[in-house]
């Protein structure tokens, strides 16, 4: 079990590795002497991963090469790919799921920021298109707006096996819920017919910089 550092001020969940290392598993656990969380890194095709610039401000002095080969020998990951982090005006977490997720090797889901969104969300969203399509992915887009600090996103989704679960908003205000089902439409569209996509509710949890965390209750 590679064991990346959590955030410093989080030490409960920055012990969980070694929890299931050595108490679940009886395995040692391998710290990578690098700081980032798991909603920073979305894995991808051909041993390829995605992550965003964070990873250099929460590692100061690390250059793009030997994070690269901390992945690579930690992970497994040959390739990096180091996208731009979202203003942290418009993101407060500056992870990747925040803004793109991998439905799987062939399908990605950007967000599209709405007319009148920082200027530089929407232009990092856009230039990630033709990214994305020159690595051989089918770019599907989702809406992604701010209402005050709050991050409206609909990528921070979780998936396990043939269900992805993607938090909606419009139960906490009307406005939103043409946003809801265009980004469950976009969402069945881009997973295809075999996979269950299910609506999970956070409007009363993004405000908390995230909606990632209803995977866990």
């Amino acid at each position: 079990i590679a064991d990346s550092h959590y955030y410093p001020t989080r030490p409960n969940d920055n012990f969980i590795p070694t929890l299931l290392a050595e108490d679940e598993y009886e395995i040692p656990p391998y710290p990578m002497g690098l700081y980032y969380s798991g909603g920073n890194f979305q894995p991808g095709p051909n041993a390829s991963g995605f992550t965003t610039s964070l990873v250099h401000q929460d590692n100061p002095g690390f250059g793009e090469a030997y994070v690269a080969q901390l992945f690579l020998e930690y992970q497994g990951i040959q390739t990096l790919h180091i996208m731009p982090r979202l203003p942290s005006t418009v993101d407060g977490t500056g992870h990747i799921d925040m803004w793109m997720y991998l439905v799987d090797a062939d399908s990605v889901i950007i967000s599209e920021f709405l007319p009148g969104s920082n200027p530089l969300a929407i232009t990092i969203t856009e230039n990630a298109v033709p990214y994305m399509e020159a690595l051989g992915f089918t770019v599907t887009r989702v809406p992604a707006w701010n209402a005050g600090s709050t991050h409206y996103t609909y990528t921070n989704a979780f998936r396990v096996n043939d269900r992805i679960f993607v938090p909606t908003y419009g139960s906490g205000n009307p406005v939103y819920l043409p946003r809801d089902q265009q980004a469950l439409n976009a969402w069945q569209l881009a997973a295809g017919p075999d996979v269950e996509i299910v609506p999970i509710d956070c409007y009363s949890i993004i405000k908390q910089i995230g909606s990632g965390g209803f995977s866990l209750i």
